[in-house]
């Protein structure tokens, strides 16, 4: 992964952002709206912690928080440079 950056989107080794949305790979796939207060955990076996535990903690931290499960849809709220990333 390279790093590119604009008004709009960055990406560098393991996160991107676009507008309000960020994703971190890092223990878990998460990809988080700091002003909704909103989080998705994408459930990945090969991370070290897991969905569940990443997303009590979020919750915790006052996060709406959604667990995608493999082969499930993205959910359409997530913008398109994004959904890119993570399902090219």
């Amino acid at each position: 992964m390279g790093k590119m950056e604009n008004e709009e989107f960055y990406e560098e080794f393991g996160y991107t952002r676009y507008r309000d949305w960020e994703v971190y790979w890092g223990v878990a796939v998460v990809v988080k709206n700091e002003r909704e207060k909103k989080v998705y955990i994408l459930k990945d076996p090969s991370f070290p912690v897991t969905a569940e535990e990443e997303a009590e903690w979020y919750r915790k931290q006052g996060y709406s928080v959604e667990i995608i499960l493999p082969g499930e849809e993205l959910p359409h709220d997530i913008p398109e440079p994004l959904r890119k990333v993570l399902d090219p």
